[in-house]
């Protein structure tokens, strides 16, 4: 296979001023992941143009992928200042700053630079997608809204967009057009060819990783948590996570703050941290060296316990009996988890004891409580066009007959999955 950053190294010996050809050089080094080599190709340009925002902004990106966040940091925010236009160097810099002041300055420049990007080239799709991630990616989803809306009129077929614009439907809690647009988003997914998607081998020994690294940072910034959904049903059941699960989940009780435990994390360059989050979210997913960690705080009253996804009214939500802690060991390290973890099991899944590869607790969970009828419909079409994409044809079919009554009796759905097998 063609060495891509050989062919740019080569270009550079033939014109050793070339700076397209240096940058391409460190983009290729930062792909394949020599991380060294990627930060000599960037120096190269800053020193023979010291504004050059993409130069450095590929220093800042080597550092932060070789794990010094600390001096990526200065990198990144030197960047911002250099393309000041540019909202996705503000958006970086803004998802790895440690100082919130900061963070919150460079969100508000992102947007603004969006809003430049569209007055000067808001006509092509590349424009509005990017404009369109960075208010969406900040929060803005109304302005995040009309430029995905304006991407699907130019490209009908735009599967990103279509799941960009029903997410924010969905934020925003209009619930019923994004149900809609979820089912848009599915007939539209059924309609492409897509390869067979094969779950990483490894990904219990990974999640067993991601849970240990996860935990020695929590404990030291003396935050509590336990295991819970997911990865509790297999830690409980296998000794481990679930081959077949695709993250991990943990929960915090409602005297720990979301917040708390974000910026716990923040110095770490491991993890990947939202810049921005909902003020009613009470689930947000982040990133360990690309496994995905779903963040779940359970709130409490007199009788229950209970979590979901956002405060939202009708939002996906779970209710439990309440329940206190023990101290379990799994893979030869102690974790929280509810006690008694087989009723908190119950309560999820029903029978829980043998495996069923093709549940899904947004859908069957009998711990499923006061969600309106439109965000069980959306969440039915996520994961049904989730498993189209991946080629699972027995989950997708298994998901179906779990969905709600509105979708089985929909034909165009029904003929969509039935031309798949």
């Amino acid at each position: 296979m063609i060495d891509a950053a050989e062919i740019f190294e080569a270009a550079l010996s033939r014109d050793p001023t070339s700076t397209a050809a240096a940058l391409n050089m460190g983009a290729a080094c930062l792909a394949a992941k020599q991380y060294r080599r990627a930060f000599d190709a960037y120096h190269r340009v800053v020193q023979r143009e010291p504004d050059n925002a993409d130069g450095h902004y590929g220093l800042a990106m080597s550092k932060e992928a070789s794990g010094n966040r600390k001096e990526s940091l200065a990198i990144f925010e030197k960047a911002a200042h250099l393309s000041q236009f540019d909202g996705t160097k503000w958006l970086a810099f803004a998802e790895i700053s440690i100082d919130k002041g900061k963070r919150i300055n460079a969100l508000h420049r992102a947007i603004d630079a969006a809003h430049q990007s569209l007055k000067m080239r808001g006509d092509n799709i590349d424009t509005l997608l990017q404009a369109g991630n960075i208010f969406f990616l900040t929060g803005a989803y109304g302005l995040a809204e009309r430029a995905f809306a304006a991407i699907t009129k130019l490209q009908p077929d735009h599967l990103f967009a279509k799941k960009r614009l029903t997410t924010c439907y969905y934020r925003q809690g209009r619930y019923v057009i994004a149900a809609h647009a979820g089912r848009e988003q599915f007939l539209t997914a059924s309609s492409k060819k897509w390869p067979q998607e094969h779950a990483p081998s490894n990904f219990t020994q990974d999640a067993k990783q991601s849970l240990l690294t996860l935990g020695d940072a929590l404990r030291a910034a003396k935050l509590p948590f336990f295991l819970c959904a997911g990865t509790l049903l297999g830690c409980i059941r296998n000794g481990g996570p679930l081959k077949h699960d695709r993250d991990v989940d943990i929960g915090i009780t409602g005297d720990v703050a979301i917040s708390d435990v974000l910026e716990a994390l923040r110095p770490y360059s491991a993890f990947s941290i939202p810049p921005y989050y909902d003020e009613d979210a009470i689930c947000v997913p982040i990133l360990l060296e690309g496994m995905g960690i779903d963040l779940f705080r359970y709130d409490h009253d007199t009788e229950h316990l209970w979590c979901g996804i956002s405060q939202r009214p009708g939002d996906m939500k779970w209710r439990y009996a309440n329940f206190s802690f023990k101290q379990m060991t799994f893979f030869g390290t102690e974790f929280l988890v509810p006690d008694p973890p087989t009723q908190y099991l119950e309560e999820t899944y029903g029978s829980w004891a043998e495996p069923d590869h093709g549940f899904s607790s947004v859908l069957s969970s009998p711990a499923r409580f006061d969600v309106s009828a439109e965000v069980v419909e959306l969440y039915a079409y996520v994961r049904m066009t989730l498993a189209v994409k991946s080629s699972k044809t027995n989950l997708l079919k298994s998901l179906f007959r779990q969905a709600p009554a509105q979708i089985r009796q929909d034909r165009e759905v029904f003929d969509a999955i039935l031309a798949l097998n």
